[in-house]
């Protein structure tokens, strides 16, 4: 039915609009149109995986979710390993447990 009663359904818009926010965040901050347009990116696809979440027989919205979390997790933790600073690594931290939210959906 599309309503849905996908347990990281609700947890996948909120994550999407903390990418967006931080994306917009290192705009103002550093003026870095790459994060803006990446986190933008991002969040699309966490809106449009969030929203095939839930649609019985089908697990394509969880899978999306699932690769773009690992993706943005994987990412991030290079910048951090490169950079040192401490929101990459937080991005990397939140997006590794989210990535587990869905694996443990997909059991």
């Amino acid at each position: 039915d599309g309503s849905g009663d996908e347990p990281m359904k609700g947890w996948t818009y909120a994550y999407a609009l903390i990418v967006v926010v931080g994306g917009v965040m290192a705009y103002v901050k550093k003026g870095s149109t790459q994060s803006l347009v990446a986190s933008s990116g991002v969040a699309v696809l966490l809106l449009i995986a969030a929203s095939l979440m839930g649609v019985p027989t089908s697990k394509v919205g969880t899978i999306l979710a699932l690769a773009t979390a690992v993706g943005l997790a994987a990412m991030m933790g290079l910048k951090a390993k490169k950079t040192g600073k401490v929101v990459p690594v937080v991005v990397s931290v939140y997006s590794a447990a989210m990535a587990c939210g869905y694996m443990v959906t997909l059991m």
